[in-house]
């Protein structure tokens, strides 16, 4: 009998793997990365058996859970019509990310907006909401405030965001997510989807909003070469004491350049720095950036 013989794993998986156990990525982000590296369910295995702390074994397990099932083939299929290093001139990539976006969408609406959620409807709505939370902490809703949801995908945070503030707008460059938005939308008087060119907000006044929201679309925006562009937008639309929150920059995996390249813009477009790529959530390993319009 042959001796066994043991997966072999990226670098990015066996990182994974022990972010996981260390207690430094959620099971579910864990569960991602390494159904996106090729780890099946043997390799978790071998990982929790060798694992000598129960703590962290039982975080290995809740991965392993996660990981089994239908998302086993949702993750990489999603995976590969998203792909982050597309190769594409940037006067091709606002069109290859609206179809890309279509087709997943339509593969799996909840998955297409937020893989980590592994495609459960209500992980993802634990996730919205641990992120409505936040901006509500930080004092970005109310009954008086004008939101713009940038990238708004199926409308995952606007019903919440149309019942804490005057005005929800949510806007996107994929006509496949905004008919799966009005469709979770429905009802909502003071809300409005809006499909955009991807490349300006030009449809929106100065000073139009008091909150614009980029929840995980900038890094998207940053791999189509017009996150700047967009960036300045953005910020047009402030009105005094207005905010911008991206939530994630870019998938660089340079967060210090991030944290350099945010700081720039704000400056060259008069705003000031209120949080700096804090790491504020349970669910996700997303970075807050906010940044506001000096004013009343």
């Amino acid at each position: 009998m042959g001796e066994r013989v043991e997966p072999a794993l990226s670098a990015r998986a066996q990182a994974a793997f022990q972010a996981c156990a260390q207690g430094r990525l959620p099971p579910n982000l864990a569960a991602m990365h390494l159904l996106i590296e090729g780890a099946d369910l043997s390799a978790f295995e071998i990982e929790i058996a060798r694992t000598q702390e129960p703590e962290s074994a039982e975080r290995l397990k809740q991965a392993r859970a996660f990981a089994a099932g239908s998302a086993a083939v949702l993750v990489p299929r999603l995976s590969a019509l998203l792909n982050h290093n597309p190769g594409l001139d940037p006067a091709d990539a606002v069109a290859r990310w609206a179809a890309a976006f279509d087709a997943a969408v339509a593969a799996h609406p909840e998955a297409s907006v937020a893989l980590y959620t592994l495609g459960d409807p209500r992980l993802l709505d634990a996730a919205s909401r641990e992120i409505a939370a936040a901006l509500g902490d930080w004092g970005l809703l109310g009954p008086d405030r004008r939101v713009l949801d940038l990238g708004c995908g199926i409308g995952r945070m606007l019903p919440t965001l149309a019942g804490s503030c005057a005005l929800a707008v949510g806007v996107d460059v994929s006509a496949g997510m905004l008919a799966e938005a009005r469709r979770r939308c429905a009802g909502a008087c003071n809300l409005l989807l809006v499909r955009s060119s991807g490349r300006d907000l030009a449809m929106f006044p100065d000073g139009g909003f008091n909150l614009v929201l980029a929840v995980d679309s900038f890094p998207y925006l940053h791999l189509s070469g017009i996150a700047e562009p967009m960036f300045a937008e953005a910020a047009r639309l402030l009105a005094p004491g207005g905010s911008l929150a991206i939530l994630n920059y870019s998938y660089r995996d340079d967060f210090e350049a991030d944290r350099r390249d945010l700081d720039r813009l704000s400056e060259t477009h008069g705003l000031e720095v209120v949080r700096r790529g804090t790491r504020d959530f349970v669910l996700w390993d997303g970075a807050s950036f906010v940044l506001r319009r000096p004013g009343r």
